[in-house]
């Protein structure tokens, strides 16, 4: 008695399209969302970059950027300081976009207005290929400034 032991699949013209849809969902899937960046874009306008992990400072040195606050490039908030370009202002989850009336953003009770002399806690960091893609509409630099969660902190 001889057995014979099939190793290859035949698929009709159906069971191939089958094959094909389901290989490229599956690709897309895995695709689209790559290495989770943790960063997203609210929408309206203006635009805030909000971090949806726990912390958006969480780990960083702790610090202060001062500027002005403006909308930036894509409508994202930015930081004009003295010192060079705008740098983009990651904002915790928490945040909440002004836009009735003048814009801007509250954290912790606290409102800060566009055009503002502004100081945030928080610190700079450079944003991971993942991050800089995730953002990609307010045409970021390297260096963002992750604000912390409440102004004190």
């Amino acid at each position: 008695m001889s057995s014979i032991i099939r190793t290859g699949y035949r698929a009709g013209p159906l069971g191939m399209a089958a094959l094909l849809g389901a290989a490229i969902f599956a690709f897309s899937a895995c695709s689209s969302g790559g290495p989770s960046s943790g960063l997203g874009l609210t929408s309206g306008n203006p635009r805030a970059v909000v971090d949806e992990r726990s912390s958006a400072a969480e780990g960083l040195a702790a610090g202060e950027g001062a500027g002005n606050l403006l909308v930036g490039a894509g409508g994202c908030f930015a930081l004009d300081a003295d010192d060079g370009p705008p740098v983009l202002l990651v904002f915790p989850e928490e945040a909440q976009i002004l836009a009735d009336g003048w814009p801007g953003v509250k954290i912790a009770d606290e409102e800060y207005l566009v055009g503002d002399e502004v100081v945030f806690s928080g610190g700079y960091r450079n944003l991971a290929s993942a991050e800089l893609e995730a953002v990609t509409d307010c045409q970021p630099q390297e260096e963002a400034f992750f604000v912390h969660a409440s102004p004190g902190q």
